[in-house]
């Protein structure tokens, strides 16, 4: 459940209306006259949350199917995170892309912050690009485990390095065939 917080300001009934705030405590730094009344209400929304420091771990274990040393390595990347709903999208984007299991685990043991990633911004226009060169899914899937390339930029980093590469083969064909090969070049 995620959990964020509201200030509120409503003074209790027991409070002392503002111009007349009540003695100071016996706390080495009093709290300031302003901030006395004020209260921290949690507020609940619909995905998965926590101040846990280990939630990350477990969700690792449990959607990745990481052993407790990669999850526990991975997590260190992962520590901002406070919700899993983004990470939940990442994982079932590359899961409908056809990248699952072993190779899935991979990827996010070698590049956790992929699941930090945004689908839509991020990840379906490089998977696009990429289909649009004439990969097909399985090749695609191949690439993308094998090299991080949906952490390049399409425009300033893939399409210099695949216009050069086509250059010099001659041939989209032939610069495709390299890519299933030997995808270091990108």
């Amino acid at each position: 459940m995620l959990t964020s917080t509201i200030v509120s300001t409503a003074f209790d009934d027991d409070a002392a209306p503002p111009d007349h705030p009540p003695p100071c405590s016996s706390s080495l730094a009093p709290t300031p006259h302003f901030l006395r009344h004020l209260h921290v209400l949690p507020l609940s929304c619909g995905s998965t949350s926590s101040r846990d420091p280990h939630f990350m771990v477990k969700y690792l274990l449990n959607s990745c199917g990481f052993s407790e040393e990669e999850a526990s390595k991975a997590s260190k990347h992962l520590a901002h995170l406070r919700s899993t709903e983004n990470p939940d999208a990442v994982l079932a984007f590359f899961r409908s892309q056809g990248i699952d299991g072993a190779n899935l685990r991979k990827m996010i043991s070698s590049r956790p912050t992929f699941l930090c990633c945004n689908v839509e911004s991020n990840l379906t226009p490089k998977f696009q690009f990429l289909r649009d060169l004439g990969s097909s899914q399985s090749d695609l899937v191949h690439v993308i485990v094998r090299h991080p390339v949906v952490s390049f930029n399409v425009q300033r980093t893939l399409l210099l390095k695949l216009n050069v590469w086509e250059n010099l083969f001659g041939s989209r064909e032939l610069l495709l065939k390299n890519v299933r090969k030997w995808s270091w070049f990108l």
